[in-house]
């Protein structure tokens, strides 16, 4: 249950400081800061963490940002797809 509260304020904190910035470059450089971290949690085997970094990232209130996630940089969006890849669940 610990783990569950963890991973709930994670996303939290994460949504809040990419909406806390006020223009869309500023968010956008929030989210490739995230996308960093998730994919170093992935390579540390820090799973908990990178899922909460992604799910934070894949929440409505960032996911509909549709002009931030234009200025996230194309190594950034190759990062952030490879992440989404591994954590797919479709071939499951």
């Amino acid at each position: 249950q610990y783990m569950v509260h963890r991973f709930n304020t994670w996303c939290s904190w994460i949504v809040t400081e990419v909406l806390n910035r006020p223009t869309t470059t500023e968010r956008g450089a929030v989210i490739e800061f995230f996308i960093d971290v998730c994919a170093e949690c992935d390579k540390n085997h820090n799973f908990n963490t990178a899922y909460a970094i992604l799910g934070a990232l894949n929440h409505s209130s960032v996911s509909r940002l549709k002009y931030t996630w234009q200025n996230v940089s194309k190594r950034g969006m190759k990062i952030y797809n490879k992440v989404l890849a591994f954590w797919s669940t479709s071939n499951n």
